[in-house]
């Protein structure tokens, strides 16, 4: 016999993974808006970076 396995999240497993996802979305979104204000070159390369890493991330 075979059987199909599928991997479910406990609950509280669940509720974690969606407080992490929308953190770091609070946090792009904040980045974003804050971007064109920053004016250390140093710290608006590290935006720069995490803001254009964020794009290239498959989804799903």
């Amino acid at each position: 016999m075979d059987y199909q396995q599928t991997a479910t999240l406990a609950w509280h497993e669940s509720l974690e993974l969606h407080e992490i996802v929308v953190f770091q979305s609070t946090c792009l979104v904040s980045m974003k808006q804050k971007y064109p204000n920053v004016s250390n070159h140093e710290l608006k390369g590290l935006y720069k970076e995490v803001i254009l890493d964020s794009k290239s991330r498959p989804e799903g």
